[in-house]
């Protein structure tokens, strides 16, 4: 007997695919993110922080702990056809902030001040598997994108320092979620300074992060602090561009 053939849907916007956005504080992912808007459906952010008051017409949710985020996820999923209708995506900001989350919840769970304290490193095995959990339960949902802030990592790489800019979360996390999005984006410090700023998406090179599935993406965007919209415009057709 044959096997039955499977086909995709294709991808007619880039807010339809998860992407890791990282970058320096303060880069503009957030506010980037925000234009991820089709047939006015808008993103619905998940935020461990406080100063998004000036996103406009998307809705906003902020967590304050681990607790807060399972209680969003469940009402998120019991509402989802309705979420589908209103909303493009959704885009949790920070992911390094859910991460410090999901391992305080261990802590305050095991009675213990460091994950160190618990046994056979069971904590590090319990932090990890809370954090993909949910990381899994968002994208059954609909498509997520993930913003986390960058720092500066130094490291020996087939016998050389490499210094590399990465998320600032737990390592396997990390990977763990590098491997959920299909595309990682990288907002370049330089320039930062001048109020300019670049995102880039490269192919990955084994040395550091993942690279884009879309090779339309492998480039990059000078990014328009001033009309986003015309930034969000070109990565769309660049997504929708194949090589």
């Amino acid at each position: 007997m044959a096997l039955e053939k499977t086909t995709t849907t294709p991808k007619k916007s880039i807010s339809e695919i998860s992407i890791l956005f990282h970058g320096l504080s303060k880069s503009g992912k957030t506010a980037l993110v925000n234009e991820f808007k089709t047939n006015g459906r808008t993103p619905y952010f998940i935020t461990t922080e406080d100063n998004h008051s000036h996103l406009e017409s998307c809705t906003v949710k902020r967590i304050k702990n681990f607790l807060d985020l399972g209680k969003t996820i469940t009402n998120l999923e019991a509402n989802k056809e309705q979420l589908l209708k209103e909303h493009s995506c959704i885009v949790v900001d920070l992911a390094c902030d859910v991460d410090e989350l999901a391992k305080d919840f261990v802590l305050a769970s095991n009675n213990v001040k460091k994950i160190l304290d618990i046994p056979f490193g069971d904590g590090f095995a319990q932090h990890r598997k809370h954090y993909r959990t949910a990381v899994r339960k968002l994208q059954a949902i609909m498509p997520v994108h993930f913003i986390a802030h960058s720092e500066l990592k130094s490291f020996v790489w087939q016998g050389k320092e490499v210094e590399l800019y990465k998320p600032m979360m737990d390592k396997q996390n990390m990977a763990f979620l590098c491997g959920k999005v299909q595309a990682i984006g990288f907002f370049v410090p330089s320039g930062l300074a001048k109020g300019k700023s670049v995102l880039t998406f490269n192919e990955g090179n084994g040395v550091g992060l993942a690279g884009s599935h879309y090779s339309g993406l492998i480039r990059n965007f000078e990014i328009d602090h001033k009309n986003l919209g015309n930034t969000w415009a070109e990565l769309n057709k660049a997504f929708l561009t194949k090589k």
